[in-house]
């Protein structure tokens, strides 16, 4: 004898009664924003790209003067 399947109902949702302010809703934006993986991915590559820059300008500190002496004779 074949058993048959289990149906069930769907509860019904209960009504919230409570409102979320202004605040808390920029907050959850914010935070949801934060949680992006785009984000994230520009936020890395904008990084690894300041942390290239600020190498370049330790390693070459006279390279401001170089370009400035350059854009002088021409």
């Amino acid at each position: 004898m074949k058993r048959q399947p289990v149906i069930r109902e769907l509860q019904p949702l209960t009504p919230t009664t409570r409102r979320r302010n202004a605040a808390e809703a920029a907050w959850g934006r914010l935070a949801a924003t934060l949680a992006d993986p785009d984000f994230m991915a520009v936020v890395i590559f904008s990084a690894i790209g300041f942390l290239i820059t600020l190498n370049l300008i330790i390693y070459f500190p006279n390279l401001g003067a170089l370009i400035q002496e350059y854009n002088a004779l021409y």
